[in-house]
């Protein structure tokens, strides 16, 4: 069984932000691969689908910030999951727009969702798919938190879908199927 994971924010003030591109991707995802329907876990800390019979789709309805639970959640109900078929996928301002890096056992590098993820499992030894939302941004304008949660330009906006539907998916789908190293 493998688990991916889109971070972001639940709630209609947070779609199309640059916090919230992880869901963006999973919902690309869905789509693309025809995956199942969304639906509500009993908990109602997250929203699932499933990509054939071994592949869960998540998007934690928990806040950013309280991420793990939702993944604790699904590995509750899924023992046999191991950390290393986890797949996180999130904003990262330490690239360029739409620059995507994939990566395993990497530290959470600033971000909270991920650093809860990481408290919550005890370990980093996950995949993480980091997905630029570009950082180069006026610092006297915005603040760190400010500029995750402003909506893209129709033009960046543009660009991350661009990315998300030629390139990240992509990537996605080596990952399933195991083309991909660690690096």
């Amino acid at each position: 069984m493998k688990l991916i994971v889109g971070l972001g924010n639940y709630g209609k003030e947070y779609v199309g932000t640059r916090h919230n591109v992880g869901f963006a991707v999973v919902d690309a995802l869905v789509a693309t691969l025809n995956a199942s329907s969304w639906q509500m876990n009993r908990n109602e800390t997250l929203l699932y689908s499933w990509l054939g019979d071994s592949t869960e789709i998540i998007k934690p309805q928990t806040y950013m910030n309280k991420s793990g639970r939702a993944v604790k959640d699904v590995l509750s109900s899924h023992p046999e999951l191991v950390s290393n078929d986890i797949l996180v996928i999130h904003d990262d301002w330490s690239f360029e727009l739409g620059e995507q890096v994939l990566q395993f056992g990497k530290g959470a590098n600033r971000h909270n969702g991920v650093q809860h993820i990481i408290d919550t499992l005890g370990t980093r030894d996950f995949w993480r798919l980091r997905v630029g939302i570009g950082g180069d941004f006026d610092r006297e304008k915005y603040t760190a938190s400010d500029y995750v949660l402003d909506a893209f330009s129709s033009q960046e906006r543009e660009k991350i879908n661009y990315q998300i539907t030629t390139k990240t998916i992509a990537l996605i789908q080596k990952w399933l199927t195991g083309e991909v190293g660690m690096e």
